[in-house]
């Protein structure tokens, strides 16, 4: 995500950088072909009013203590090691910094970009923070307590384990590819999940404002529940999985490659669309069959009923000829 906007940004470069007035800038980007030591030597003047710099993709290894700074893009910049502390700080993208190992306490930092930092072991508590993309930092162990925190991506971050219950404000998750993950509850706010591919995740629930859920991959998740608001569920290629529960909400489904999965516990119009019955027609089907009580003693007790009429017994036998019900259906 970059957030500058570098063409209202005073270009400096090797053929201005010792004529500039830096007492009167306020925006700048370093040009990416200037050396180290140019960028230092540039550095060494005084910047009263600055307050965006954009020094991405450039050689530069230390940044500058400026006092004024909101915003800073420093991402691609290889040699830099660390972040001093800059009070007035509410932007920051360090992302792809590879040697950077710490974020320090920006006590006004809104944003914060630090993808593919893959020496950062540690993120400072920020309480202003609300929005952070950490994916890739394959060495941070953990994420920190961020009261404020309403996004949080950390795609890929194979050392962290838990997604913290003390991020009471987050609403947007992406924790795809966290392998090491193995639960995600009680976050009362959160309302997007894409956690593909945590293979390691055994359940997913207490989330009571959950509407966008993408598990697929999620090999060892066998649980999921209390979700009351889910409306789209994707847990395609969940292998352990074998119930999904009462969604009053849902209105899209996707559970191919899910073989243990109990097929009484789908809603009905979801069923009939996974084994090629959407001609079928639905409204034959008591409303109990069509929430989550399609069972196999139901369907027997139907077909041995006289009152059962010619529409509804073709329905429920073609149910039974596809194979769509199993004997251990019984237990629901």
């Amino acid at each position: 995500m970059r957030f500058i906007l570098t063409e209202m940004s005073t270009i400096i470069s090797s053929d201005n950088y010792l004529s500039v007035d830096t007492l009167t800038l306020t925006s700048i980007k370093i040009d990416n072909n200037m050396s180290s030591e140019m960028i230092d030597q540039f550095f060494s003047n005084q910047f009263p009013l600055l307050t965006i710099l954009d020094c991405a993709d450039t050689n530069i290894s230390t940044i500058p203590e400026l006092s004024r700074l909101i915003t800073l893009d420093c991402s691609r910049c290889r040699n830099i090691i660390n972040i001093p502390i800059l009070e007035n700080l509410t932007r920051l993208d360090c992302s792809e910094c590879e040697k950077l190992s710490n974020i320090p306490i920006l006590k006004n930092l809104n944003v914060l970009n630090c993808q593919l930092c893959i020496c950062l072991i540690n993120i400072e508590s920020l309480d202003s923070l609300t929005y952070l993309d950490c994916s890739g930092c394959i060495n941070l162990t953990s994420i920190p307590y961020l009261k404020n925190l309403t996004s949080l991506s950390c795609m890929g971050c194979c050392s962290i384990t838990s997604v913290p219950e003390n991020l009471q404000r987050l609403s947007y998750l992406n924790c795809s590819g966290c392998g090491n993950i193995t639960s995600i509850q009680a976050l009362p706010c959160l309302t997007y999940i894409d956690c593909r591919e945590c293979y390691n995740i055994i359940t997913i629930h207490s989330l009571p404002n959950l509407i966008t859920l993408n598990c697929i991959g999620c090999g060892s998740l066998n649980s999921i529940l209390d979700l009351p608001e889910l409306i789209t569920l994707d847990c395609s290629e969940c292998g352990r999985l074998n119930n999904i529960p009462v969604l009053p909400k849902i209105n899209s489904l996707n559970f191919d490659y899910c073989p243990n999965l109990y097929p009484y516990t789908i809603p009905l119009k979801f069923l009939a669309k996974n084994v090629d019955l959407c001609g079928l027609p639905e409204n034959l089907i008591s409303d109990a069959v069509m929430y989550n009580s399609l069972n196999l003693e139901y369907i027997e007790s139907c077909l041995n009923s006289s009152d059962t009429n010619h529409s509804k017994r073709e329905f429920l036998e073609k149910l039974i000829s596809n194979n769509v019900l199993v004997k251990s259906a019984g237990k629901c």
